[in-house]
């Protein structure tokens, strides 16, 4: 019996850590909620098991945070919520599963007990590179850059009036959407590069009081050197 156990031996780990916070403050008219979670997994098989599967080691992480602000007429509501994962398969290394950047926030004023009106902006974009893998004509995997931060970048503002006939039933009316993509700066430093070679002058050293700029992976970081 012994003897057979290696042949069917796997591992499994998994490790799961949650929290969930929420606060209410009556006095200042704030409701305030956080969720926190951090996923780390792993899977590990003996080269004599013969049922198939393959080693990988994983992890994804969240973060959202919830401020709301209702005071007699006047309500505003803000949300930050974030997604983070990876996941390295045996031979592959670490490939990105989950990738999320969204805020958002809603002023909103209310007409009578059941109609308001609103005023709406949130952003959505990624926070690192994604890339699409394919195989070339020799076999060989590779990656294809195809995203980064703000590309693409969606910045959506929105003016209308909200029926809630009841606290968790809500229509929204959007008579004046607006959706906007955002582009990457670095094609915007290139295309400014091509009008004038002064703006080269601005990339890779210090301008305006010790912000710089630094090209990375497509993409144009901004940063103050303390």
């Amino acid at each position: 019996m012994l003897k057979i156990l290696p042949a069917l031996f796997f591992s499994l780990i998994c490790f799961v850590g949650q929290t969930q916070i929420i606060r209410i403050d009556s006095a200042s008219h704030w409701r305030k909620s956080l969720k926190a979670a951090l996923n780390l997994n792993q899977a590990s098989f003996s080269s004599n098991w013969k049922s198939g599967g393959v080693n990988s080691l994983g992890f994804n992480g969240l973060f959202n945070y919830k401020a709301n602000y209702k005071a007699d007429r006047l309500s505003w509501d803000n949300e930050i919520d974030m997604l983070y994962g990876m996941v390295n398969n045996a031979g592959q290394g670490f490939r990105k599963t989950l990738d999320r950047l969204y805020l958002d926030t809603k002023l909103g004023k209310d007409l009578n007990p059941k109609w308001g009106m609103f005023a709406a902006m949130n952003f959505l974009s990624q926070f690192g590179p994604g890339y699409k893998y394919e195989t070339d004509a020799n076999g060989v995997e590779r990656g294809t850059l195809i995203s980064s931060f703000l590309a693409p970048g969606f910045l959506t503002t929105s003016l209308g009036f909200e029926y809630h006939p009841a606290s968790i039933l809500n229509f929204a009316y959007l008579p004046l959407p607006h959706d906007s993509l955002l582009f990457e700066m670095s094609k915007i430093i290139r295309l400014l590069i091509r009008l004038h070679p002064m703006v080269l002058n601005l990339v890779n050293r210090s301008v305006m009081n010790g912000w710089h700029f630094k090209c990375w992976l497509n993409t144009i970081r901004i940063f103050r050197q303390t």
